[in-house]
């Protein structure tokens, strides 16, 4: 009979001792010929309200920028009713969606891209302290990443959410 393996076990002895302060965090990206290109970061840990607080702000950001787009779109909207419709019931405010896409025909896809990136980028670095790759880790070269491999901050960003909040990354190099 085949001896099973064994993992060895850290014994929690404290919860002074916590979680290792930095770990590794392989990810997947996708080519586009279907092969795999893997890149591994290595990350600070947080604990999960305090990234629960910076997934927050970011999603903050996002919004605070939609709503300032609405604002510009009722304000235009304003600008073209008559006196005649003076009277009438305003329409209902346009969804989150509807200024998106109102902000991406207006802004253009490019403006759009660009500001998700950055965004997505500068929370990368909150948490990130090095990399696989032989360039610089920044905001620029992450943006770079996110230009030629499509979705790897997206991918980045999820596989850090799955480690911290739900403690899933199981053995990497």
């Amino acid at each position: 009979m085949a001896k099973e393996k064994t993992v060895p076990v850290t014994i929690l002895k404290s919860l002074d001792d916590g979680q290792a302060p930095t770990f590794k965090l392989p990810i997947m990206l996708q080519r586009l010929d279907g092969k795999k290109a893997k890149l591994t970061l290595t990350c600070n840990a947080m604990q999960k309200t305090e990234w629960a607080e910076l997934r927050d702000e970011r999603q903050r950001a996002v919004f605070e920028a939609l709503k300032a787009s609405q604002a510009a779109q009722a304000a235009q909207a304003d600008t073209q009713t008559d006196a005649a419709e003076e009277g009438s019931v305003d329409a209902e405010a346009p969804s989150y969606l509807d200024t998106a896409i109102a902000n991406i025909a207006t802004h253009g896809m490019v403006a759009s891209h660009r500001e998700g990136a950055a965004l997505d980028a500068a929370l990368i670095m909150r948490f990130a302290t090095g990399w696989s790759v032989t360039n610089p880790l920044n905001v620029e070269s992450l943006t770079l990443l996110e230009e030629k491999f499509g979705g790897s901050l997206s991918a980045i960003l999820a596989d850090y959410d799955r480690a911290i909040l739900q403690g899933r990354l199981g053995n990497s190099d």
